[in-house]
């Protein structure tokens, strides 16, 4: 195997570790409120690893993967891998629809004390909006790939250099970054989380706008014009701004901390 494989299939053991952890964090929500939406959470997740865990052994399972040899249980692995993903979006959809209904993240376990914070409820809402886009578009470049290769064209690409997986990647682990991002502001007490969060909501949404543009004009992911350029300002600039509120609270409470620990003057 080349090292593009390897690293291919590095980089999908990562991504998988990453589901799984996601799964494990909302399965431990679920344990402490009891709340089917956590669970339905945890198994979408799980399920989630699971697809990856199945492409992994069907690239690893081929002969030879350049020459796309397929085997009676490839095709099976593929059908498995397509109910997987079917079940999975219907289930994402589902829970995206609610965490966005009143309540939902609201309830109180036990009592006077909030399961999620605002900065986390806003997190999972627009986490895993961005996650049913990227579902959704894993539909549509599926389709247009078919439809390219039918044609005899590259199915990965867009007109002449688009990558069409492009748009998909840029969606897909919000719902991870995000919820992070949410406790790591309250595990530094960060006073502004809301406006942490918000900001690292538009460089998300940014960045899908500007993934979108580059494919479906069939440019390369850095063949740059004016639009380009403002999105990707757009995007650094918010995620410069989520870093420094993230940097400048977490020197605060270091602060605090040391000065804590000097003995005081007699």
């Amino acid at each position: 195997m080349d090292g593009n494989f390897a690293m291919a299939q590095f980089l999908n053991g990562a991504i998988t570790m990453a589901f799984a952890v996601t799964a494990v964090i909302f399965l431990r929500f679920w344990r402490r409120s009891l709340d089917r939406l956590f669970l339905l959470f945890a198994i979408a997740f799980a399920i989630l690893a699971g697809n990856r865990v199945l492409m992994a052994t069907q690239a690893a399972n081929l002969p030879n993967p350049g020459e796309h040899q397929v085997h009676i249980y490839v095709i099976r692995l593929v059908a498995f891998m397509l109910i997987l993903i079917a079940i999975a979006t219907a289930i994402i959809v589902w829970i995206c629809v609610r965490t966005f209904l009143p309540r939902e993240l609201s309830r109180q376990t036990p009592p006077g004390t909030s399961l999620v914070t605002p900065a986390m409820r806003l997190a999972i809402c627009h986490g895993m909006l961005l996650l049913v886009v990227s579902c959704l578009l894993g539909f549509v470049i599926t389709a247009v790939g078919k439809s390219a290769q039918q044609q005899g064209l590259a199915p990965e690409l867009f007109g002449q250099r688009g990558v069409l997986k492009f748009p998909h990647g840029a969606a897909l682990h919000a719902i991870q970054t995000l919820v992070v991002l949410a406790w790591f502001c309250n595990a530094i007490q960060q006073r502004r989380s809301w406006l942490c969060i918000g900001s690292a909501i538009i460089a998300h949404f940014a960045w899908l706008i500007y993934a979108l543009s580059q494919t479906f004009q069939g440019k390369g992911r850095w063949e740059m014009n004016s639009i380009s350029y403002l999105l990707l300002a757009i995007t650094i600039g918010a995620t410069l701004i989520t870093v420094g509120m993230l940097m400048t609270t977490l020197l605060v409470s270091l602060r605090r901390a040391a000065s804590d620990q000097l003995p005081a003057s007699s």
